[in-house]
């Protein structure tokens, strides 16, 4: 059997249009923003790597500048406390007249400012054994008062020795040159960085007191209501910070204070012994300690939470490596000092213990690691659109070669019609004017004439039958009977072989009944008879090989020739409807392409198997399996 790539012939065009089409409004589109998607990500990534050493530092400035802005708002809070709360009990300013209102201390009834341990303040004047006052606020333990006090105490009382041997505090002595005047206590607060107020000498006198003894203020409360009037003048500075060990070398944070009080102007007489402190004017020292923890720990870790880049690593100790080892090549990483970003003065030990280093860091691999990551998921994207692209290009294809193929048989089927009813009508048309016209003047010619008309007359009723057959096959099922394949498969090759002897039957042994159509089985052997004699020329020397016997325990019924053969790529189309291989217009073959659509119609229909494979020694050998009595399925 010769099956030619003829129908296939005019799909190139079609199939290369197409793929240019395709090409065109979809692969080159995703190409290019592919390209582009992959050069954004390499230049991002360029950029995020040159600029990360300078993201680093602005992060690390940010911090600062944030964890500065918390301590001086501490600092202010504490700048602007009067310096009355530092005593145990307090005359308000507010309160006038003879009698004696005292208060208990916010230092000692509130709780402290985060990042305070205890407030403390002694007299300058006193000298080195000044007595230290000492303030915990309201939220210690209990249990912690006593060894809390005693502690801070001796570290305060080896600060007033270090003020003391320093010479560095500044005393009313130190400024004796100065005129505490209306018009010239301002310029001294701006150059020592300080504020200046006046308040009432009554206020003054009761709060500078250093007399213990309540029912003496009371008493001699009264001899300072006609001075309400007078003012005293004070000069409060800005926090001095220092970190610094104390004796038994515990870093210690210390914030201090100066706070001079001027002689009140106009006083004419005396005071009472009780208030003479603020006859002659006195500086006082105020300060707290500060939190180490709070300020070198906890404040930077929580605002770093919130102040620097997720990819950035905050830390309290370098990331690099100790020397000698190498660092890091991968790490980018900036320190700033607490101590020198906020000021806070270090000496001797303290400047050498480093506690106050924060650092920022970022690995080059951590920036590199998030664009491998965007990597990895363009190239699934790239791999999931290449994936759609692919397959849509092969549906596309197949739905064009389709669509070809289709257009090929209808083409081929116009025509093969067209041959096949051109003929017959044609004869139909030759005859029966020769007859109305009385040419045939023998009765044996006449006969002669009907016996053709009559044969074109049944041409052209099995090719509209075949038609018929298609669209019913297609719409309808049957019922298979269980037959005797043997018997009926004899007689129909004794009516093929009728006159021609084209056609050799072998029935082998045990063959048993077979579930099937007759007029299916009969069509079919007639339509693949035909084939074999259309395609392999069969002859009496070289006959259709019809052949039943048993296949995996089930009835066949075997059809081959000793033509060309099938294709292997055309086995399954040759069961299509209308296809039939080469040009329909240059094709010797009669037929319109529904022999062997019709005969797998058939098969399907009463459940049985046809296919076609090759014959040993060349040629198609055509099997139809069938199913047996006893209700076996197809294998």
């Amino acid at each position: 059997m010769v099956f030619g790539d003829g129908a296939e012939r005019g799909s190139g065009g079609g199939l290369w249009y197409a793929t240019q089409l395709f090409i065109l409004l979809l692969v080159l589109p995703g190409t290019y923003l592919g390209y582009e998607q992959w050069r954004t990500m390499r230049v991002e990534r360029e950029e995020a790597l040159s600029a990360l050493p300078t993201g680093v530092n602005d992060s690390a400035d940010r911090l600062v500048l944030a964890i500065r802005a918390r301590y001086e708002e501490l600092l202010e809070a504490e700048m602007y406390r009067p310096f009355w709360h530092y005593r145990k009990e307090y005359h308000p300013i507010s309160t006038q007249g003879k009698d004696l209102a005292l208060v208990p201390s916010p230092l000692l009834s509130e709780p402290l400012h985060a990042g305070v341990q205890a407030h403390f303040a002694y007299t300058l004047d006193e000298g080195r054994d000044a007595m230290v006052h000492l303030f915990l606020g309201s939220d210690i333990e209990p249990e912690m008062y006593n060894a809390m006090e005693e502690d801070l105490t001796l570290v305060a009382e080896e600060i007033v020795g270090l003020d003391y041997d320093e010479g560095t505090a500044l005393s009313l002595e130190a400024l004796t040159d100065v005129s505490w005047s209306a018009f010239i206590a301002p310029l001294v607060a701006d150059a020592l960085d300080s504020r200046s107020e006046k308040i009432p000498l009554p206020h003054a006198a009761v709060n500078l007191s250093r007399e213990t003894d309540i029912d003496c203020l009371r008493d001699n409360l009264p001899a300072l209501t006609d001075l309400q009037e007078l003012e005293v003048t004070t000069l409060t500075t800005s926090f001095r910070v220092r970190s610094l060990l104390d004796q038994n070398s515990t870093p210690r944070l210390v914030a201090t204070r100066r706070v001079f009080v001027d002689s009140p102007e106009g006083l004419t007489g005396a005071l009472p012994d009780c208030f003479q402190e603020a006859s002659y004017g006195t500086t006082l020292v105020q300060g707290f300690f500060l939190d180490r923890a709070w300020l070198l720990e906890r404040l930077p870790a929580k605002t770093a939470s919130t102040a620097i880049p997720t990819h950035l690593e905050f830390s309290r100790a370098p990331c690099r490596p100790a020397e000698p080892e190498p660092p890091t090549a991968s790490l980018v990483e900036v320190s700033r000092s607490l101590f020198e970003e906020l000021e806070i003065e270090t000496s001797g030990a303290a400047k050498d213990s480093k506690d106050d280093k924060i650092f920022i860091s970022s690995d080059i691999a951590d920036v590199e690691a998030v664009y491998d990551r965007r990597w990895q998921q363009f190239l699934a994207t790239f791999a999931i659109l290449s994936g759609a692209l692919g397959t849509g290009l092969f549906l596309l294809l197949r739905s064009v070669r389709s669509s070809v193929r289709d257009a090929s048989r209808a083409r081929n089927f116009v025509a093969a019609v067209s041959h096949e009813l051109k003929t017959p009508v044609a004869a139909l048309r030759l005859y029966g004017e020769m007859l109305s016209e009385g040419w045939a003047k023998d009765e044996e010619k006449r006969a002669e004439y009907h016996q053709r008309i009559v044969r074109e007359s049944e041409r052209l009723g099995l090719l509209v039958d075949r038609v018929m057959q298609k669209t019913r096959l297609e719409s309808t099922t049957v019922d298979p009977v269980e037959i005797d394949l043997g018997a009926l498969v004899a007689e129909l090759v004794a009516e093929l072989a009728a006159g021609r002897g084209d056609v050799q039957l072998e029935i082998k042994p045990d063959l048993s009944l077979a579930l099937a159509d007759p007029e299916g089985v009969r069509s079919i052997l007639e339509n693949l008879v035909e084939n074999a004699r259309k395609y392999a020329k069969c002859t009496a020397a070289q006959p259709v090989e019809v052949t039943l016997e048993m296949i995996s325990g089930r009835p066949a019924l075997i059809v081959s020739d000793k033509g060309p053969g099938v294709p292997m790529e055309e086995r399954n189309q040759i069961f299509d409807a209308f296809y039939r291989t080469g040009d329909e217009e240059r094709r010797a073959a009669k037929g319109i392409g529904l022999g062997l659509h019709l005969s797998a119609l058939h098969a399907s229909a009463m459940g049985a198997e046809l296919k076609v494979t090759d014959r040993q020694g060349g040629g198609a050998s055509f099997s139809l399996r069938f199913r047996t009595g006893d209700g076996a399925t197809l294998r």
